[in-house]
C-alpha cells in the first residue's frame, strides 16, 4: 500500500482571454462616456478660461509694452498656452485612467479642431492680399463669421464620431482574434486629423460666404448712414491716404474718418459742429490759445478759408501736437484735422507720438472736399475701403 495519496485530478486552466472581461463593456461603460466628456467641456473650458486671460493680457501688453513688440507678443502666447497645458494634461490623465492608447494624440487632435474655426476668412484674406487667392467677393478681416463656438462642437464632433467608429471596428477584430489588443491607436488619431481636413473645406466655403454677406452689409448700412447725414462729410482725397475707420454719430452730428498712410502713420478728419472758442480764435487771436490764418481749399469753397491752428501741450508722456480747425463756408460747421497716435508707441513707456506735422496739416487740407449724401459711389468706395482695412 502506497503511503503517498492519489493525486487529484487537475483542473483545466482558464485561458487569458476567458479571465478578461469583454473589451467591448468597459469602452461602452468607461471610455466612450469619458471621451463623450472631453469632447463635450473641451470647448467650453477654452471659452471661459484661455480666451479671456488671452484678450486681458493682450491689452495690458499693449498699453505696457510697444503694441507689436517682441516680448508683448511671447507675454500673450505664453499667457494663452499656459491653460491650454493645464487642460491638455488633466484631459490626458483622464483619457488614458479610461484606457485610452493614446490620449495625448487626441487631446492634440481636438485642439486643431477648436483652432480650425478661426482660421478661414483670416487666411482668406491674407492669401488674397498676397495675391495668392482671388476672392470674387471682399471680405472683411473683422468678420465674425464663422461662429466659433457652434463651429467648435461640429469639429470636435466629428472627431468624436470618427474615433468611436474606429474604436469599435478594433473592438470587432479583438473579438474574432485577429488582434491582440483592442483600441485605436494612432489610427483613430489619424483617421480623426483627416475627418477635420474633410470637413474644413465645407466649413471655408460657409465661412466664406457668410463673411462676404456680412462685409456687404455693413458696407451697405455704412452707405445708408451717410445718405441719413444732415449734414456732409468732409473726406480726404489723397492717395498716399487710405480709409482707415469711419464713426459716424448722427445724433451729436460728429462725423469721424481716419486715414492711414502705407508707413503707419494716422490722421484723423472730423466734420462737427462749429465750436465757439474756433470763433474767438478767429476774431480775436491774440486772446486765445490759438493761431489763426487762411488757406484755399478749393474743394469746399472760393477764395481762402478760416483756419485755426491750436497747438495742443497735453500732459507727458503724451508729445505735442497741432490740430488744425477749418471753417465750412456757408454752414455752422467746422473740419478738424489731427495727428493719429503713433500705434509703435506706449503710453506706459512715455513714447507716444504724433508723426503729421504743423506744415503736414495745412498741405492736407487743402485735399479736403465735402462728400455729398447721393454720391452712393464714393459712399460706398469710402465705406468698403474703411471696412476692409485692417
Amino acid at each position: 500500500m502506497s503511503l503517498d495519496p492519489s493525486p487529484e485530478p487537475l483542473e483545466p486552466r482558464e485561458s487569458p482571454e476567458a479571465r478578461e472581461p469583454a473589451p467591448e463593456g468597459p469602452f461602452w461603460r468607461a471610455r466612450l462616456l469619458t471621451l463623450a466628456a472631453t469632447v463635450v467641456l473641451l470647448p467650453v473650458l477654452v471659452a471661459v478660461t484661455v480666451m479671456p486671460i488671452g484678450m486681458i493680457v493682450g491689452v495690458i501688453t499693449t498699453f505696457a509694452f510697444l503694441p507689436g513688440s517682441t516680448l508683448g507678443t511671447v507675454l500673450t502666447y505664453v499667457s494663452v498656452l499656459i491653460p491650454l497645458a493645464g487642460i491638455a494634461v488633466a484631459a490626458r490623465y483622464v483619457l488614458k485612467r479610461s484606457g485610452w492608447r493614446r490620449p495625448l494624440g487626441i487631446v492634440l487632435v481636438l485642439y486643431v479642431a477648436l483652432a480650425l474655426p478661426l482660421l478661414p476668412v483670416t487666411g482668406m484674406v491674407l492669401l488674397s492680399e498676397a495675391g495668392l487667392l482671388h476672392t470674387p467677393e471682399p471680405v472683411s478681416m473683422h468678420s465674425e463669421e464663422p461662429p466659433w463656438f457652434p463651429w467648435a462642437y461640429l469639429l470636435v464632433g466629428a472627431v468624436l464620431l470618427t474615433l468611436v467608429a474606429v474604436e469599435s471596428l478594433a473592438l470587432a477584430r479583438a473579438r474574432r482574434g485577429r488582434d491582440e489588443r483592442a483600441g485605436s491607436g494612432w489610427g483613430g488619431v489619424v483617421l480623426a486629423a483627416l475627418s477635420l481636413l474633410v470637413a474644413a473645406a465645407p466649413m471655408t466655403a460657409v465661412s466664406y460666404e457668410s463673411a462676404a454677406r456680412e462685409t456687404a452689409d455693413d458696407v451697405a448700412q455704412d452707405v445708408a448712414d451717410i445718405g441719413e447725414l444732415k449734414h456732409p462729410l468732409t473726406v480726404l482725397d489723397d492717395p498716399e491716404w487710405g480709409p482707415w475707420w469711419m464713426d459716424l454719430q448722427l445724433d451729436s452730428e460728429r462725423y469721424r474718418v481716419d486715414y492711414h498712410r502705407e508707413d503707419g502713420v494716422h490722421l484723423e478728419v472730423y466734420t462737427v459742429p462749429l465750436e465757439s472758442e474756433v470763433v474767438e480764435c478767429w476774431e480775436e487771436p491774440e486772446e486765445s490759445d490759438c493761431e489763426m490764418t487762411r488757406i484755399r481749399v478749393p474743394e469746399l469753397g472760393d477764395g481762402e478759408l478760416r483756419a485755426a491752428l491750436n497747438l495742443d501741450t497735453p500732459a507727458k508722456p503724451i508729445d505735442t501736437s497741432t490740430i488744425v480747425y477749418l471753417e465750412v463756408p456757408d454752414s455752422d460747421r467746422m473740419v478738424m484735422l489731427l495727428p493719429g497716435i503713433d500705434q509703435s508707441r506706449s503710453f506706459l513707456q512715455g513714447r507716444v507720438r504724433f508723426d503729421v506735422s504743423e506744415r503736414e496739416l495745412l498741405e492736407l487740407a487743402e485735399g479736403l472736399y465735402q462728400l455729398e449724401p447721393d454720391d452712393t459711389e464714393a459712399a460706398y468706395d469710402l465705406a468698403l475701403a474703411a471696412r476692409l482695412a485692417w
